[in-house]
């Protein structure tokens, strides 16, 4: 097993523990009790996790270290974001890819890692709203593309649970679309209210 790392390679933590493999004796169900170690499993293959972060459940470094470590240019990472993302996927800025129509998810790929963020509406200008990234979480460019499309998956999904139901025509909206329990649109043609 390498050396133990100083801090997770996904959120920063220094509640980095070692993931045991094999069959756990009295002492590793003691120790993983206490949360010193992570218990693994007990099948052993070549590129499984052998660091697991207690704060983000983040799992990292493998036993076959040929992978791990090595870090993708900006613009590999962005081609493979953008497998990972909900269709349509558009551009915004040079390195930031959107998902979906409407965005449900933005990622924004640079020197200092890459941003996963739930899509969001800003009425900060009522007559044209701007689509605006909610931070959701941030890792290396050296980290597992699996944990990156992982992030993705788990952005899209909290972003699309907090769509609400409109009652009057029986859509379902994004939540800044929403006054009180209707939609905005139903709110306008059925009890004129003007945005």
């Amino acid at each position: 097993m390498s050396r133990k790392p100083r801090h997770c390679a996904y959120c920063g933590s220094n509640r980095v523990r070692p993931i045991v493999y094999g069959e756990p004796t009295p002492a590793t169900f003691e120790a993983a009790e206490r949360g010193e170690v992570k218990i693994g499993g007990c099948v052993i293959t070549d590129g499984i996790p052998v660091w697991d972060c207690a704060d983000c459940r983040g799992q990292f470094g493998c036993l076959d270290s040929s992978e791990y470590g090595r870090t993708r240019s900006i613009d590999e990472w962005l081609e493979l974001v953008e497998s990972m993302l909900p269709n349509p996927v558009r551009k915004g800025s040079t390195s930031e890819l959107i998902g979906g129509d409407p965005a449900v998810v933005i990622v924004r790929v640079g020197a200092g890692g890459i941003e996963i963020m739930e899509a969001g509406i800003d009425w900060s200008n009522p007559s044209c709203p701007m689509t605006k990234g909610n931070p959701f979480a941030k890792v290396a460019l050296r980290a597992r593309a699996t944990r990156v499309a992982e992030l993705i998956a788990k952005a899209h999904g909290h972003r699309v649970s907090s769509y609400r139901w409109c009652p009057m025509c029986q859509g379902r909206m994004e939540p800044e679309h929403m006054l009180d329990s209707i939609c905005q649109g139903c709110a306008e043609k059925y009890l004129g209210v003007v945005h």
